[in-house]
């Protein structure tokens, strides 16, 4: 249309609502310039933080966490820009220093955009230490995230890593098998350095636009459909060369080419190398143990491609272990399920260890769990109902309920369900146990 406005006794047209205020992200590239007129690291940090709030407008999830993870979904609150919620939130949480949240959003603005704004002299009306005010709600959204991590050998191992990587610079690659949390560990560190970090998980996608915008997505630079993928890459390298950003690439088995046939070195692999870390961006890898093989591919099939190159700019290489454990499997089942008891919980591992699944299979019957409690009116899955969800999916029989009534520390093979209890307390496979008993 070539007008703003639209006769309502037309017929309609699509476009009418285009101009539409539909969000209120911040330009990534926009965000950096002014960055780089901030002397203070932390203020820098701070600003960083306020952006990355503000591409998690519009009620939606993002790709790093959950909208505020102190909110519960369905909350009244969730509609509106992410600053609308800052400034929400602010007057509750220091009552004393700040009075009105009119004036707060715009102010948030200013802070991310205008270069007169200096976050060491900015002051706000009504509002005494604004910034120290942003600190220390950037400290407590941080924090919010973290008591739901489960505390894994392997959430443990990319934790280490990435702490690495933030305070050393460099590339450093994560390599796991599949189904041991690698996503959701990257992702629950990045929440608590939001400012520090972007979380970017990418796609299957073959062409290299969909490669760039899944990034420029995740940094808040320009994405749309009408963009081609040298402008994208452009700003990319704008926002990332002028920051201390650690750039998180969540799969990054896809930035090998998916063909047995290679006719050119890959590209994606060369631009992270020239125009990322060649500059001082720092990466971090998270990849399936498909990244090998494909890296393998290359070397054997690319003449023109010197992986020397990618192997002389890692600083560190770490290898995941291949399964969870059952105290890890237990400790994931506490943080999916709170509220269960001790023997659900071994009833949850139990499953957990026969299914290929893992978590996803604790997840499923938990869920599963919750949906015949809210059905029957109750707040709270119980043994029965997880136990129900298990049977229903087509698990063996599980544990005795009586024998585990009994004792915690059962001895012997009471089950169906090829589970037993060791004497420690453990839960193994029947056909190990047997094995040891022999």
């Amino acid at each position: 249309m070539s007008t703003r406005r639209a006769d309502p006794d037309k017929p309609l047209a699509q476009e009418r609502y285009a101009s539409a205020r539909t969000t209120d992200v911040l330009l990534g590239n926009l965000v950096a310039k002014k960055c780089e007129i901030v002397t203070s690291p932390e203020h820098r940090r701070l600003i960083l933080f306020l952006h990355d709030l503000s591409t998690r407008s519009g009620c939606r999830h993002h790709p790093t966490a959950n909208l505020f993870p102190a909110w519960p979904i369905g909350d009244p609150r969730l509609s509106g820009s992410a600053f609308d919620r800052v400034a929400e939130d602010l007057p509750s949480l220091f009552p004393a220093r700040i009075k009105s949240s009119d004036r707060i959003a715009d102010f948030l603005t200013s802070l991310c955009l205008d270069p007169k704004c200096d976050p060491a002299t900015a002051i706000l009306p009504g509002c005494r230490n604004v910034i120290d005010l942003l600190e220390a709600y950037r400290e407590k959204f941080c924090a919010a995230e973290s008591r739901a991590v489960a505390a894994t050998e392997a959430t443990s191992i990319i934790w280490s890593t990435l702490d690495y990587a933030l305070s050393q610079g460099g590339m450093v690659l994560i390599e796991g098998t599949w189904r041991v949390g690698k996503s959701f560990s990257a992702q629950a560190w990045a929440q608590k350095h939001v400012g520090e970090c972007r979380y970017v998980q990418l796609s299957s996608g073959r062409d290299d636009t969909t490669f760039y915008r899944d990034i420029a997505r995740c940094l808040g630079t320009a994405h749309s459909t009408q963009i081609v993928a040298s402008k994208m890459r452009a700003r990319i390298e704008a926002m990332l060369r002028t920051q201390s950003l650690l750039l998180i690439l969540d799969e990054a088995q896809f930035i090998w080419p998916q063909s047995p046939r290679y006719q050119v070195a890959p590209q994606r692999v060369n631009w992270l190398i020239t125009a990322l870390l060649n500059s001082g961006v720092t990466i971090a890898l998270i990849a399936s143990h498909d990244f090998t093989r494909l890296l393998r591919n290359v070397e054997e099939r690319c003449a023109v491609f010197g992986s020397e190159q990618f192997h002389g700019r890692l600083r560190h290489r770490v290898q995941l272990p291949n399964a969870l454990n059952e105290s890890d499997l237990a400790s994931v089942a506490r943080a999916i399920m709170p509220e269960a008891t001790a023997r659900t919980i071994m009833l949850l591992v139990g499953h957990a260890l026969k299914s290929k699944g893992r978590i996803a299979a604790i997840e499923s019957a938990v869920t599963r769990a919750r949906f015949f409690a809210a059905r029957e009116s109750r707040s709270i899955a119980t043994f029965a109902d997880v136990d129900a969800a298990l049977v229903e999916a087509g698990s063996a029989s599980p544990v005795s309920r009586d024998a585990l009534a009994e004792s915690p520390r059962l001895r012997g093979e009471r089950t169906a369900g090829r589970l037993v209890f060791s004497e420690g307390g453990r839960i193994e496979p029947a056909d190990r146990r047997r094995a040891a008993l022999r």
